[in-house]
This record gives structure tokens, C-alpha cells and sequence, in this order.
């Protein structure tokens, strides 16, 4: 991901001069999101601080992270419950044979 966030800065601060050379936060274009995962939110980090890092930041400012707490779609723990109707029979079905063999008297 280090070598994204490296062509993400060529790209759109070097050559295209979309975004600053150095990160202002009073005056940027960059909108930086996530979904609320460990891991998506750890990639992110990961591209922005090739994208601009300590030393392109003015007064080495901190860039807000918008993350998506509600709107989690990349959990599959989330998503078999919502749209697949097999999955949720299924997973019910796990549940309920886990719960038995846990406490076989219930």
C-alpha cells in the first residue's frame, strides 16, 4: 500500500497538481474515508502517509479521517444477515448447533 499512496502522490500532486504539494489543512481539497474495519481504516493510513508525509504537512498537521461507522459493507458478518436469505438460514442453523453442543440440555 506504501507503493499506492508513492503513485497516488506522482499522480495527482506531481503531475496532475490536482492536490497541494504540501497538506494544508486550512486550505485542501483531500477527503479521506474508511469504513469503521481495522484493517481498511490501517490501509488508509497506510496510503496517506505516502501520500503526504510528516515533512510535506504544514506545522506537521494531523489529516481527519472520516470513517463509517453505520455503513460497514465489507463485514461479512453483516452482510449474511442482510442479503443473502442461504447465508442467514445457514448461519442461524451453526448457531443453533453450536448452542447445543455447548449446553446439550437446553
Amino acid at each position: 500500500l506504501e507503493q499506492v499512496g508513492s503513485y497516488v502522490r506522482d499522480r495527482y500532486i506531481d503531475q496532475l497538481q490536482y492536490l497541494a504539494e504540501h497538506y494544508d489543512p486550512t486550505n485542501t481539497k483531500l477527503y479521506y474515508h474508511s469504513t469503521n474495519m481495522a484493517r481498511t481504516i490501517q490501509s488508509a493510513d497506510c496510503v496517506l502517509h505516502q501520500l503526504y508525509p510528516m515533512e510535506k504537512r504544514v506545522d506537521e498537521a494531523k489529516i481527519p479521517l472520516h470513517v463509517d461507522v453505520d455503513l460497514t459493507y465489507l463485514n461479512p458478518g453483516r452482510m449474511e444477515r442482510r442479503f443473502c436469505e442461504r447465508l442467514k438460514r445457514k448461519a442461524h442453523n451453526d448457531y443453533k448447533q453450536i448452542l447445543s453442543e455447548i449446553n446439550p440440555d437446553s
